[in-house]
């Protein structure tokens, strides 16, 4: 038997088990999913070209987008040179092209955060930290409509889950940046164990695997 679920359910169960919380997902592309007693709701996830705002393509598009602006107002690029050739593009314009053409997919749109995140990291003024702190701000907006949604009292759990929090800084800004009301949480298990608990539950088993386990 089988059953598909979005990501969002996954990671909630990898954050929470089948507990309470919400778990925040800033991956290629962002959603967040809470959980209260019987209530679920889940905000966000609407695609690069609707939503996803915080998500790691975000983070791309509106670095490529301040890189156009500079360009037309004749100020230097916010862009590393290099990033052209992570893109496969020797300029904005070559790059523009590359987009309307679909050459230059979401996914690689997406990629540019993890090199961005690491020059944020070098200079907490730059531009690059200032996106970071829109996509932290954006994140946090998810998780507290999720939040309201369910009626969840406070103290209120986040787990964030994806991979823009593979960076230690992204990650240490997000979890500071908690509202009041709020804590973040580390998630008990990865996605993967998190998937399998669901199946476990699904098929009527009281335990799962072990954390840690195959």
């Amino acid at each position: 038997r089988v059953r598909f679920v979005h990501d969002a359910t996954v990671a909630h169960a990898a954050a929470f088990g089948d507990g309470d919380g919400i778990v925040v997902i800033a991956g290629t592309g962002s959603v967040a999913f809470g959980r209260a007693g019987t209530c679920r709701a889940r905000v966000g996830g609407w695609g690069p070209t609707f939503g996803d705002r915080g998500s790691a393509f975000w983070f791309g598009r509106h670095a490529i987008a301040a890189a156009m602006e500079a360009h037309d107002r004749e100020r230097a690029s916010p862009l590393p040179a290099w990033i052209y050739e992570d893109l496969g593009a020797g300029d904005l314009r070559a790059v523009q092209h590359g987009i309307a053409a679909g050459s230059i997919s979401a996914g690689r749109i997406a990629a540019l955060a993890e090199p961005l995140l690491m020059a944020a990291a070098a200079d907490p003024e730059g531009e690059a930290a200032a996106l970071a702190g829109e996509a932290v701000a954006a994140l946090w907006e998810l998780a507290a409509l999720a939040a309201n949604r369910v009626g969840a009292v406070a103290p209120r759990e986040v787990g964030p889950s994806g991979g823009l929090f593979a960076s230690a800084w992204f990650a240490e800004r997000f979890r500071r940046a908690a509202p009041a009301g709020f804590v973040v949480v580390a998630p008990r298990s990865t996605p993967a164990q998190g998937a399998l608990g669901l199946a476990y539950a699904d098929a009527g088993l009281a335990a799962g695997p072990r954390r840690g386990g195959p």
